[in-house]
């Protein structure tokens, strides 16, 4: 196992396993701490079933009383509200999941 850096500033640990990450020894599997997920679990992801749906033409702006640009009241300032209709679903449940009951080392 060594640190690892990943997108968005994040560090995590990174560790090899061909029968974790199911691309062979090439590919390294991360693991890094999500201060939002409840103590004492561990979450596991494939993004690799994931996908997004959506419906239109993707993010647009909000003209439906004819004006993108709107000005806010009392500020020297123009507002505008971007939308998409989208949805996260998964392709193949079972191929995530979750270890309950962990005992957390204290520093």
């Amino acid at each position: 196992m060594e640190q690892t850096s990943l997108k968005g500033g994040y560090a995590g640990i990174q560790f090899y396993s061909p029968s974790v990450s199911g691309k062979g020894d090439e590919a390294p599997t991360a693991l890094y701490a999500d201060f939002d997920c409840p103590n004492n679990r561990l979450y596991g992801i494939n993004p690799d079933v994931l996908v997004y749906h959506q419906v239109g033409d993707g993010f647009q702006f909000m003209d439906l009383d004819g004006a993108v640009m709107n000005r806010k009241p009392d500020v020297d300032a123009y507002e505008a509200t971007l939308y998409a209709y989208g949805e996260l679903a998964c392709k193949q449940r079972n191929a995530h999941f979750v270890i309950k009951d962990i005992t957390e080392v204290s520093i």
